[in-house]
């Protein structure tokens, strides 16, 4: 994998304006919470998970929902296993949406994470609207700078130099800790915590994805997500 020759002093200088970004961001997702300054953020991944009443309910009780890519929601009549609300979607371009994606996509917020644009830029067709995105919905991209540059760190990486990143579900787990320092991180179906070594992961729609190499290393995501509850900072979500 090719390599950033970006230095450390303009590295720094792209993230001059990362508090201004951050408070932006926090506003942004707080518009779509149940209180001002959410106390509680859901960050649901997309690992099959067993019916559960419990777990689900504690999802939906948050006061900020986020999920990402091609997440599963429970239909009314449906035994409770993932909870029913979204209010926050983090997608990639390569994913194909089930139809639970853009059910109701006028009142949540949805944002697309681009990591691969700090590497050619617009190559690719990226930055473009993706072909399977609502014509009517505008494209809101996270910015890499600094949420991407600043989550790597923290994984213990140079997103630049190392073209090296976190997963959609990690970051969006980073997001809700970092715009929200107070907050408590409500964890559910993320299956690297526990097995950082598996080289693919099962989609609660059914679908495969290889995870193995590449600009991940989900033994770096597993120890995040690991201090984050050890701090205090994040708890699973209660089942049974």
């Amino acid at each position: 994998m090719k390599s950033l020759t970006t230095g450390a002093a303009e590295t720094d200088v792209r993230l001059a304006d990362a508090d201004e970004r951050t408070r932006a961001l926090a506003a942004l997702w707080s518009a779509f919470s149940r209180r001002d300054r959410p106390r509680r953020i859901a960050v649901v991944g997309n690992a099959p998970q067993e019916p559960d009443a419990r777990r689900a309910a504690d999802i939906d009780d948050c006061d900020l929902v986020v999920r990402v890519n091609g997440f599963v929601l429970d239909d009314p009549e449906s035994t409770p296993t993932y909870g029913r609300r979204c209010d926050i979607a983090l997608l990639t371009r390569g994913i194909f949406p089930p139809r639970h994606v853009f059910q109701g996509y006028s009142r949540r917020l949805t944002m697309l994470f681009e990591p691969d644009r700090m590497v050619d830029g617009d190559g690719g067709g990226r930055g473009h609207r993706p072909e399977w995105w609502p014509a009517d919905l505008g494209v809101l991209h996270l910015p890499n700078n600094p949420f991407t540059v600043l989550s790597s760190r923290e994984l213990g990486f140079d997103a630049y130099r190392q073209l090296r990143w976190a997963t959609t579900g990690t970051m969006a787990v980073w997001l809700a800790a970092h715009l929200f320092p107070d907050t408590t991180v409500v964890l559910s179906g993320f299956s690297f915590v526990a097995d950082p070594w598996q080289v693919d992961w099962g989609h609660a729609t059914g679908e495969v994805c290889v995870v193995a190499g590449g600009a991940h290393e989900l033994l770096a995501e597993s120890l995040f997500v690991r201090r984050l509850v050890a701090r205090g900072r994040a708890r699973f979500a209660l089942e049974g």
